[in-house]
């Protein structure tokens, strides 16, 4: 594993010398250097190697490159992206079914549409992060719950046009879901926007969050949430 999270100076032409003597690496963590899309390129040609990148917050990367390492890198099962405001759904499209973990958060180009076209092609995905994506709305949420119905974790906090109609969605089609992060969603309106915590929380839940965060345990019910 290639562990260069934070290493402002890495660069493009850093990520060429260490791949050079290092053609069979499994996963590389290289959020927030300074890595751009000729860097990313270099990375996709590691091919089946490759099972785990994470870029979030390189800014110069965008969906040029990601779409092409999706497309060499057939084993990829974690792409964490957080941060890379170039890019848009779109870009991971072409991610294999061993895709589990996704994180797209603050990526703001990213759309319904965009999340519809990985949703097909994903259908495996187990956790997904979309907080501040704030084009998101209702009908991502309803693409996920018919498409990825293996769904265990997802975070769409701060995005504000999901409503209580888009968590009935999921909590219809995502039946393995156990954790979903709403800080900064306003809150439910609808007859069951404020139920009592449920009285056998899941094993190894969080302890309880602070007012302004939300968590869907599985049992709730259709539309309810853990208020706490």
């Amino acid at each position: 594993m290639l562990e260069l999270l934070g290493c402002r100076d890495v660069s493009d032409a850093g990520v060429l010398a260490l791949l050079s003597g290092c053609r069979k690496l499994r996963a590389a963590s290289l959020g927030w250097c300074d890595v751009s899309d000729r860097g990313v390129e270099a990375i996709s040609g590691l091919g089946a190697t490759l099972t785990s990148i994470d870029l979030s917050g390189c800014a110069r990367v965008s969906d040029r490159s990601v779409r092409l390492l999706a497309a060499r890198c057939p084993h990829l099962a974690t792409i964490l992206l957080e941060g890379c405001r170039e890019l848009s759904g779109w870009a991971v499209t072409g991610a294999s079914l061993h895709l589990e973990r996704l994180s797209l958060g603050g990526c703001t180009l990213v759309t319904d549409a965009g999340v519809g076209a990985f949703a097909r092609s994903c259908k495996y995905l187990r956790s997904l992060v979309v907080r501040q994506c704030r084009a998101i709305s209702d009908v991502a949420l309803s693409l996920l719950a018919t498409h990825c119905t293996l769904l265990e974790s997802l975070d769409v906090s701060r995005c504000h046009s999901v409503t209580d109609t888009g968590l009935e969605a999921l909590a219809a089609g995502c039946r393995r879901m156990t954790s979903l992060e709403l800080e900064g969603v306003a809150p439910f309106t609808g007859p069951t926007a404020q139920p009592p915590a449920p009285s056998h929380p899941l094993p190894g839940s969080a302890p309880p969050f602070p007012p302004a965060r939300r968590r869907l345990h599985r049992g709730d019910g259709p539309g309810s949430s853990a208020a706490c």
